[in-house]
């Protein structure tokens, strides 16, 4: 189907520097839907990552006026002008090229599109990929204009006011294996060479932005007490991740006063963070108020066992003491425990890497991507996307 010809056109939207688990997740999506031959657009506003990758994908896309100067990284959640001054262009855009369903997946694109999709009678679907502040009006605004709400998790589900619940529903995110076993063994070795980690360490992973709530000096707390197995076996750290605001101050002082040069390999941001994975022997997931924490589960399926904070979505997918361990955030003896047993236990590291890794592989992109078009039906009034031709 040709962008304005008419009929069930799904138009996704984003802000062009946008990064993370919800760029990844949805273009998982967009990928399934695009094989399927579903009619859909993706519109950016603005250069930057999302938009680079939506390219090299080969995405149909538009490009409409960035909503502002700063990086992603620096701007504060909250609405803002140019969620406003783009109110023309976006209704010009879902008018032009027939969109029906919005389906936007931040805030920041729901700020934008809300008031465009009502004025264009598109349905609009919000993918609720965060944590709910009762204070966020224009949050509000654009939740009590959405016709449907995909929460990631049952834990984002509850927080939700009654009003939002009423009309939101579960659909966890969708994952594709990264590396095969030959691919995971050949990773370890060269990631390990190359970072100057030596072969019998003992890995700690940990892998996400550098923020407060995700509480990256777990990781030093966990290196000071651990520094080595029963075994003997040296105990090192990798951080991968890039800082944004509110940054974990503890993690940088701790940083600053203390050389962790010696067992710590701060590798920043990286594209190939499931080899990063493999390179370790066990993942810990510390935060606070997560809402799914997609890492977890990509490092499940390279068969890498996980230690996560109940305090996270990741709770209702990573079965206690089976597909990984689950730990009070705020009991740091629990942690370091935790960590010990998965380093120092073969026999519990290989049940935690097998169970984890079927348990990953259950969340696959196609049930993903059936969940998300019966929404797409039920907003619609129950029309068949099947009837509409590519």
């Amino acid at each position: 189907m040709r962008p304005g010809s008419g009929g069930q056109m799904i138009l996704f939207p984003y802000a062009g520097d946008t990064r993370g688990g919800s760029v990844h997740s949805s273009f998982l999506l967009i990928e399934e839907l695009l094989r399927r031959g579903r009619p859909l657009l993706l519109a950016f506003h603005g250069e930057g990552f999302a938009r680079d990758s939506a390219i090299k994908r080969g995405f149909p896309h538009i490009d409409l006026g960035a909503l502002g100067t700063r990086a992603e990284a620096d701007r504060k959640d909250r609405f803002r002008l140019g969620n406003v001054s783009a109110l023309i262009a976006c209704r010009r855009a879902i008018v032009e090229h027939g969109a029906t369903v919005v389906h936007v997946n931040d805030k920041r694109m729901l700020r934008t599109w809300c008031i465009p999709a009502r004025m264009s009678s598109a349905a609009l679907l919000t993918h609720w990929r965060g944590m709910y502040l009762p204070r966020g009006r224009s949050v509000d605004l654009g939740l009590r204009l959405t016709s449907r709400i995909i929460c990631v998790s049952s834990y984002t589900h509850h927080l939700l006011p009654a009003w939002a619940r009423g009309k939101s529903e579960v659909v966890y995110n969708p994952f594709k294996p990264i590396l095969d076993a030959g691919q995971r063994d050949d990773a370890r070795r060269r990631i390990r060479e190359s970072a100057g980690i030596p072969a019998d360490a003992a890995v700690i992973g940990f892998f996400g932005s550098l923020l407060n709530r995700k509480r990256p000096h777990m990781l030093l707390d966990i290196l000071r007490r651990l520094k080595t197995t029963a075994d003997g076996r040296p105990v090192w750290g990798i951080l991968c991740g890039e800082i944004q605001e509110p940054r974990d101050e503890v993690y940088f002082r701790t940083v600053e006063a203390e050389d962790w040069r010696g067992r710590l390999v701060a590798a920043g941001y990286v594209d190939n963070i499931g080899e990063w994975m493999a390179a370790s022997d066990v993942m810990i997931a510390p935060g606070i108020e997560e809402p799914f924490g997609r890492v977890g589960i990509e490092a499940q399926s390279v068969g890498l066992p996980v230690v996560v904070s109940s305090d996270a979505g990741l709770r209702e997918v990573v079965e206690d003491g089976i597909s990984g361990l689950v730990v009070d955030p705020d009991d740091f003896e629990a942690w370091v425990d935790s960590v010990r047993r998965v380093l120092d236990d073969v026999k519990l590291a290989r049940k935690l890497s097998e169970e984890g890794q079927h348990a990953a592989a259950r969340l696959t992109v196609a049930s993903h991507a059936d969940a998300i078009e019966a929404i797409y039906k039920r907003v619609l009034g129950f029309r068949s996307l099947s009837d509409v031709s590519a």
